[in-house]
């Protein structure tokens, strides 16, 4: 006998985030920027959401606590100079925290002084990047930086206003490239029950070269701007079909481990609902043996 991990909503309580449906209960993205409330005939919503606050990432408490405790567990499904990719599929324990279909997490390190914007402007991403982690642009750069200390940082991670301005260019970058490649219908059809619909595999799951439903968790390394925003935003369709290529079977198997259950065997469940009740958020994680 096994145990499987599910999040269950929990009538007692209600608290800030009571309203929002969560894992499987959450309506899915569509290519207008909008979401649907319901599964029906008459579900559409009349007044689309911007496709900035569609998308939607996790539970804060989930949230916390792995980006604390566990952030490594996962295999890595794409990198570049600007990001890293993580996927996580929508039966591991953070796929099923996720707000929305599909969820969005964005994290920063930014860690490369004037956001890696030195030397030649006609050179490549990679080049300046380099050049930028060189010892002597380091000194200079941290030269500057103590120079102006008084008037802040050098890091573009550091900034609230280019955070939440590579946020919003990320959301809609991204979700132009989960709609290309036909995330929403597939959700649709698996809520619908239509297994014979061609964006679903024989298993009822996303097929092959079909956007994935599930949580994506982006580290931004490279914040997009005005010289990198064409560059960033091919490097971001690429890491959706790359994710979208990949085999469900293959993929719960990395390197020979079987790392989604694994992760949800591993996880503390007293933890997680403890800082879920103490949130006042109405969900709970529950172990069902099958």
């Amino acid at each position: 006998m096994s145990c499987k991990l599910l999040l269950e909503r929990v009538a007692r309580w209600a608290g800030p985030e009571a309203a929002g449906p969560v894992g499987q209960l959450t309506p899915p993205v569509t290519s207008g920027g909008a979401s649907f409330l319901r599964v029906g005939a008459a579900a559409t919503q009349t007044d689309p959401e911007p496709s900035t606050t569609c998308l939607k990432g996790v539970l804060a408490p989930v949230q916390q606590y792995y980006m604390t405790r566990c952030r490594t567990w996962a295999p890595q499904v794409y990198q570049c100079d600007y990001f890293a990719l993580r996927f996580f599929p929508a039966e591991h324990f953070l796929g099923m925290a996720r707000k929305s279909k599909p969820g969005l997490l964005l994290t920063y390190t930014g860690d490369h002084l004037l956001n890696a914007n030195v030397g030649d402007q006609s050179a490549g991403v990679q080049q300046r990047v380099e050049l930028a982690r060189s010892a002597e642009m380091e000194k200079r750069l941290r030269q500057i930086s103590n120079l102006i200390q008084a008037r802040g940082s050098l890091r573009p991670r550091d900034w609230s206003y280019l955070r939440v301005g590579a946020r919003k260019t990320i959301r809609a970058q991204f979700l132009q490239a989960w709609c290309k490649y036909h995330g929403p219908e597939a959700v649709l059809a698996r809520l619908e029950g239509a297994m014979d619909s061609p964006f679903l595999d024989k298993h009822g799951r996303t097929a092959h070269k079909v956007a994935k439903d599930g949580l994506y968790h982006y580290t931004i390394r490279v914040f997009p701007d005005g010289t990198t925003a064409a560059d960033f935003a091919a490097h971001l369709e690429r890491s959706v079909l790359y994710t979208a290529n990949l085999s469900w079977d293959s993929y719960s198997r990395h390197a020979g481990r079987k790392w989604i259950s694994e992760n949800n065997a591993q996880a503390d469940i007293a933890a997680l609902n403890k800082a879920l009740h103490k949130s006042d958020i109405p969900y709970r994680y529950i172990k069902s043996s099958t």
